[in-house]
This record gives C-alpha cells, structure tokens and sequence, in this order.
C-alpha cells in the first residue's frame, strides 16, 4: 500500500490494539470518511506521504514508538499533518506534553464517537485549510 495514491482526505489511524483499530474503523467510516489503519507507528510511517491528506487518529501507549514520539518524528519531516491522540492512560502532564508538542486534541478512552468524529472533521478541515493556503504562496 502506497499512501500517495490518496487523492481525498483520509483518516489515518495508529493503534496496537486490534479490536480498537477495528471500532475506530468502523466509526470513521460509518461518517463516510476514508480511513487507513496501522498496528504500529513503524508502518504507517513505512508508507508516509506527506502529501497525503487527512489527518492522524493515534493511541499514545503503544510499544516502540508512542503516538507522541511519532507525532514528534512527523514534524521533524515537516509534515503538517493534523494529529488527534487518544490514550486510556492520560494524565495532565502527558496531556500538556501532547499539546505542545503540536497535537490538536488529547481524548481518553473510551473515546465518545460523537467528540471524535467532531475532532477529526475539524482536523480535515484545518488540514484542508492549511493546504490551500501554501498553494497560494
């Protein structure tokens, strides 16, 4: 799988758990949204194109590297990919950590569906906003 071949938005999902890829999955496309899942952070980023839009739905405990650190290395490749974590584990710190590390929203599990289809149609939103203005530039 490519992500490039993405031509619409799409919502990617990171999340080591098996069943909540699938709830997630089902949520997201139950909106009409495209979704793509990955079990770790190493393979969404083994097929990562920046130019891909959408944004990223990822868990913030995961093993190897946490939704955080992944979020870290997506800026560091200048990315502007709109990024939501979700954790079962939050606490203030780790939740202020999130925030300014560039993340546009930090929800616990389980998530409400109703906040986080919300989130992310704010997410493309943004994405699509952002997008639009440096092809302006």
């Amino acid at each position: 799988m490519n992500l490039k071949s993405t031509a619409q938005p799409t919502v990617f999902v990171v999340d080591d758990d098996a069943g909540a890829l699938r709830s997630l999955r089902y949520l997201i496309e139950s909106d009409g949204l495209p979704v793509e899942c990955f079990s770790s952070a190493q393979k969404f980023l083994d097929v990562f194109d920046p130019d891909a839009p959408g944004c990223l739905v990822v868990d913030y405990r995961m093993p190897g590297m946490t939704g955080l650190d992944l979020n870290k290395e997506l800026r560091h490749q200048d990315a502007t990919l709109p990024v939501i974590v979700i954790t079962g584990h939050g606490d203030v710190s780790t939740c202020a950590r999130a925030f300014k590390a560039g993340v546009i929203d930090f929800l616990e599990k389980p998530v409400n569906d109703d906040r986080l289809l919300d989130r992310v149609r704010a997410a493309l939103a943004q994405d699509a906003a952002a997008r639009e203005a440096r092809r302006d530039h």
